[in-house]
């Protein structure tokens, strides 16, 4: 009977740990190949970095539900028969809001761009200097986000476009 009782209860410890240790991975920050570094306790470091990053998902986030609604516009110029006239308003609808979020992005990616330069220059002379080093890691790692982020701009304002004029052309909105 203690046998019995010292698998179950190893088995359930081996069961939540697992659980536990998914329920870590999907809480971390991270989209692609950037993951967000950890704050180094500087408000306006760690604030930048957030902000890096926040607009750095955002855009992929952007770029994956047009990825969807591409999706879907081909089954609805596969199936121009059946298309479901509601589903393809709500995608004109995100397409609509997606511009806006395209807009402010944009914005937002010259504002950081603009404060990078001057974040890196003021992460070298950060004391102390094991502070210094993350600010500078964490600089570069921002800097990279809103790179890749600015690179992914153009093609997802195009597609965001084409989407558009493809929907409201079903919609016979032309």
């Amino acid at each position: 009977m203690k046998k019995v009782n010292l698998i179950s209860l190893i088995s359930v410890s081996l069961l939540m740990l697992f659980f536990n240790i998914s329920l870590v991975s999907q809480t971390l920050d991270s989209y692609g190949t950037l993951e967000r570094p950890k704050d180094i306790g500087n408000s306006d470091f760690d604030g930048f970095k957030n902000n890096s990053f926040d607009t750095y998902f955002n855009t992929c986030k952007i770029e994956a539900n047009l990825k969807e609604i591409e999706g879907n516009v081909e089954k609805y110029n596969a199936d121009k028969e059946n298309i479901d006239a509601n589903a393809l308003k709500s995608d004109l609808k995100s397409l609509t809001d997606i511009n806006t979020s395209i807009n402010g992005l944009r914005e937002d990616l010259k504002t950081l761009k603009d404060k990078s330069e001057n974040m890196a220059s003021k992460a070298k002379t950060l004391t102390p200097k094991t502070k210094s080093l993350k600010a500078v890691q964490n600089t570069k790692k921002s800097t990279e986000a809103i790179n890749q982020a600015k690179s992914k701009m153009p093609v997802i304002a195009q597609t965001n476009a084409e989407l558009i004029k493809s929907v409201k052309g079903l919609l016979g909105e032309n």
